[in-house]
């Protein structure tokens, strides 16, 4: 049965205003136990902090982040390690926190614009999937929506996986959807010989055109531009994606763990925005994969 958790980006300022431990004793008393890092830096102070939320609070550190190399940080987060330069203290700190699922995404690189790109990238990926198995941890790579993109009539993702045999896939709801595919269908296929073993669940909304929203998007020179602010990300339920459906899929592939994310908050708070995705998936029967 996939296990429901929460990814860190989403505790970004609740982290930076009651810091790691309150935060964890919040998140965990809201009903949810595991947890993802990401936008985290994983130094030795933050992994002793982080055993102790682990033994007070029940919480469980089913995924962190790592670069393969050094990356520019383009989304403003903590410092990331990568395995070039800190291998051995990125192993280290998994088993300190008995953490078995590590997970990279590409951004701002032109990697995925070519297939020759992609092949190059993926032979990367693969290599470093094998040598972090030998340490007993997963990798997966972590795709958005420009993965999707066709090159000689095949997306990105595909050509990603079929010269690979190690690596892992974190399959996100959002990202899919906006890369035009359906989640169930993607999961099930790159699921299907036990590479999902992590995922992201996160819903796409269509916000109505209120007065408020056409004095904020509409403008005479511009006029489509609400054709795509419309398109926003969700708590789940509160968009249109089959969020039942994509955890069914999940369990079908034996995946282990869907991280509840949300890049935009349309001013709310992080815990207000996880505690509505908290109650509408405790209304799907849910509550005790959380």
């Amino acid at each position: 049965m996939v296990k429901i958790g929460v990814n860190t980006p989403l505790l970004k300022e609740t982290i930076q205003e009651f810091g790691i431990y309150e935060t964890m004793r919040k998140v965990s008393e809201m009903g949810y136990h595991y947890m993802e890092l990401s936008q985290f830096d994983l130094n030795r102070e933050n992994v002793q902090i982080l055993k102790r939320c682990m033994a007070d609070f029940g919480i469980e550190i089913a995924a962190v982040s790592v670069d393969i190399e050094p990356m520019k940080d383009l989304l403003g987060g903590n410092p990331k390690m990568n395995l070039q330069e800190n291998y051995e203290e990125f192993v280290e700190a998994c088993r300190e926190l008995n953490c078995r699922h590590a997970r990279t995404f590409l951004y701002g690189t032109s990697e995925f614009g070519t297939e020759e790109g992609i092949l190059g990238y993926a032979g990367k990926f693969d290599a470093a999937a094998r040598k972090l198995k030998e340490d007993g941890i997963d990798y997966s790579y972590h795709a958005h929506n420009f993965e999707f993109a066709k090159h000689r009539g095949k997306i990105g993702l595909r050509i990603m996986r079929d010269v690979t045999d190690t690596m892992k896939f974190e399959i996100c709801s959002y990202w899919v959807q906006a890369g035009g595919f359906c989640t169930e269908d993607i999961l099930r296929e790159f699921g299907r010989d036990g590479r999902v073993s992590i995922c992201h669940l996160k819903d796409y909304r269509i916000a109505p055109l209120t007065d408020d929203f056409l004095k904020r998007y509409y403008t005479p020179e511009h006029p489509r531009r609400i054709l795509t602010e419309v398109v926003q990300f969700a708590e789940a339920g509160e968009g249109n994606l089959n969020i039942p459906g994509m955890i069914a899929a999940a369990d079908e592939i034996g995946a282990e763990y869907m991280f509840l994310e949300q890049d935009y908050l349309y001013g709310r708070s992080e815990l207000e925005v996880l505690q509505t995705d908290y109650e509408n998936l405790c209304a799907m029967g849910m509550r005790e994969r959380m």
